[in-house]
C-alpha cells in the first residue's frame, strides 16, 4: 500500500503567519521565500499509508487533550550557513529561550510515544523555529539578513494552543492541512478497535 508524506506542526495565529508572508513577499528573488506555504513550527515528519493514518490521528488527538496551550514568542532572526558549494542556507526566526523549554518538552514528548514509529519512517524536529526563506547561496543569505536588520527587534507572539496534521501534496509541492487538534479539547470516540490498538503502540497514551 502506497505510503504518503506528513507532518505534524504547530501553526501560529492569523496574525503572525499574515506578517512572516508579507516579510517572505520583501524577499523578492533573493531565496526560494516559501510564499506559497503558510508559516509553522515543525514537530515532526513521518510516512504511512491509509490503513496506518488512524492510528496517528487518534494519538495527536489523545496527546492535545492534555496539553496546556502557552503565549510563546519567536524573537531573533537567525539563520543556518550553507554547506561549502551548495545553495542550502536556511534564514528563520527562533523561538525565544524562555519558550524553547516549552517547544522542546512538548516535542520529546510527542515523538516519545508516537505508534509504531520504530516500524515507519518518522524524523524530529531539532529545535522550534518559524522558516523565512531556504535554498540560500553564502551571498543570499548574506543580503537576505542584511535587510531585515530593521526588524530583528520584532516578536512574533501568538497562543500555542494546537498542532495540526498536515499531508504533502506531490502536485503542488505544498503541505495541505487535514486536521486541528485544540489542546484540552477531549478526543472523539473511536472504535474500540483502533483505540485499543494505540494504546498499546503508545505505551501510555
Amino acid at each position: 500500500m502506497q505510503r504518503n508524506y506528513y507532518s505534524f506542526v504547530f501553526r501560529p495565529s492569523q496574525e503572525v503567519m499574515d506578517n512572516v508572508a508579507d516579510m517572505r513577499s520583501k524577499l523578492g528573488d533573493t531565496g526560494k521565500n516559501q510564499n506559497d506555504s503558510e508559516a509553522s513550527v515543525g514537530i515532526m515528519e513521518f510516512e504511512a499509508n491509509e490503513s496506518e493514518l488512524p492510528y496517528f490521528k487518534e494519538y495527536a488527538a489523545k496527546f492535545a487533550s492534555v496539553c496546556t496551550s502557552q503565549t510563546v514568542e519567536f524573537t531573533s532572526l537567525d539563520a543556518i550557513s550553507p554547506s561549502p558549494g551548495r545553495d542550502n542556507g536556511v534564514l528563520y526566526f527562533a523561538a525565544s529561550k524562555s519558550n524553547q523549554p516549552y517547544f522542546r518538552s512538548m516535542m520529546d514528548a510527542f515523538y516519545a510515544d508516537f505508534p509504531m514509529k520504530d516500524q515507519i519512517w518518522a524524523y524530529l524536529s531539532q529545535k522550534p523555529y518559524i522558516t523565512l526563506a531556504r535554498g540560500l547561496s553564502k551571498n543570499r543569505l548574506l543580503t537576505a539578513k542584511n535587510y531585515f536588520t530593521g526588524i530583528r527587534s520584532l516578536k512574533l507572539r501568538f497562543e500555542c494552543g494546537s498542532i495540526t496534521l498536515r499531508q504533502f501534496d506531490p502536485a503542488t509541492q505544498q503541505f495541505l492541512i487535514l486536521q486541528d487538534y485544540v489542546f484540552g479539547m477531549s478526543p472523539q470516540v473511536v472504535p474500540s478497535s483502533v483505540s485499543g490498538n494505540i494504546i498499546s503502540a503508545s505505551g501510555k497514551l
